[in-house]
């Protein structure tokens, strides 16, 4: 067992299953890695004899989403709070065609990947993708805009946990 100081994280040797694990713990909130699911469920087993543990899952895609913003150059931009404004315009005849609209399209399509874990952009990437036959200067300004939003949403993601209850919870945001 090995102790980095500066992440808090610990690596461990299971010998009952033979990998090396990663656990970090900075808080009362710990992340588990290792190569196979047995491995995490040999060391789960082995720490809930020792603490109590309640097994939350958090899909997220923070990798991901930071890879498209640096295939793109805006690792550093400005986050925003909405992927789309309230005012958009939909005449796209004042708008010039974009010279190649290669890069567009690859990134629309990255982002129909991102609507595992944000659905929250389901409306706005449909919007997108109703032009990637012809894509605009406008249409390249709101996909920016959307990008702008993913850079404010790196931590989010979707948490999954365990329960006994077979009730579904929904919520609705329509008028």
């Amino acid at each position: 067992m090995a102790q980095d100081r500066v992440t808090h994280r610990t690596l461990l040797r299971g010998p009952s299953v033979g990998g090396m694990y990663s656990l970090s713990a900075p808080s009362p909130v710990a992340l588990l890695s290792a190569k196979t699911s047995a491995q995490v469920e040999s060391i789960l087993e082995q720490l809930s004899s020792t603490f109590k543990i309640q097994d939350l899952v958090l899909l997220s895609q923070r990798q991901y989403m930071t890879e498209l913003l640096r295939k793109v150059g805006m690792e550093s931009c400005k986050p925003l709070s909405t992927p789309m404004t309230t005012a958009t315009t939909h005449s796209d005849a004042d708008s010039s065609l974009l010279d190649d609209p290669t890069l567009y399209r690859q990134l629309v399509g990255s982002l129909m990947y991102l609507l595992i874990t944000m659905p929250d952009l389901s409306f706005v990437v449909n919007r997108l993708c109703q032009f990637m036959h012809n894509p605009t200067q406008d249409n390249w300004a709101a996909l920016k805009r959307v990008l702008r939003y993913i850079k404010g949403s790196l931590s989010l993601g979707l948490r999954l946990a365990a329960s006994v209850s077979l009730v579904v919870h929904a919520f609705s945001d329509s008028d």
